[in-house]
């Protein structure tokens, strides 16, 4: 299993990191983002399904917590051969409404 990450979720991976405090700080942040990737690819199902989807084109979507950077979620998807990662926000946001108007 490989993961892909769609050009949003790279967008929002490249902001979080660049908005961090300081450089070590968004090295945690990409390393962490790895980590979190590796856990992903050996048990895919880790994240919890996304309620409120089952009538959209997101139906399935999956999130699961950054380690160490609990504010920070990876919305994701499992495909036959592969996961896609979806976006990667902030947790505190409405990210809900960016979903159903996708």
């Amino acid at each position: 299993m490989r993961i892909i990450q769609t050009n949003v979720a790279f967008k929002d991976a490249v902001h979080i990191s660049s908005g961090m405090i300081s450089e070590p700080v968004s090295n945690l942040f990409n390393q962490a983002l790895q980590k979190t990737y590796s856990a992903i690819i050996i048990t895919p199902t880790i994240g919890s399904l996304v309620p409120g989807l089952s009538n959209t084109t997101m139906q399935g979507l999956r999130v699961c917590t950054i380690r160490r950077f609990r504010n920070y979620l990876v919305f994701y998807r499992i495909e036959k051969d592969c996961i896609v990662v979806e976006r990667i926000l902030d947790g505190r946001r409405n990210y809900l409404e960016l979903f159903i108007s996708e």
